[in-house]
């Protein structure tokens, strides 16, 4: 089998990437827009105070043992 090499004007084989990267932004804009994002319900939270040991209050490390 004869191997033939096969020649590309510049100018079109830019054209060409440049038609796939619009094509290609132009697909993830419209699937972005298609499916629908909800915002989350913000969930409250009650923290455990006597769960941190260490901690003084507003959640502050009581550092008094650092002190010389």
């Amino acid at each position: 089998m004869k191997e033939t090499l096969v020649t590309v004007n510049m100018t079109y084989a830019r054209i060409a990437l440049i038609l796939l990267a619009l094509n290609l932004l132009a697909t993830g804009y419209t699937l972005s827009k298609m499916t629908p994002i909800e915002d989350p319900e913000p969930v409250m939270v009650e923290e455990d105070k006597s769960a941190c040991v260490g901690c003084g209050e507003r959640g502050r490390y009581n550092l008094m043992f650092l002190r010389g």
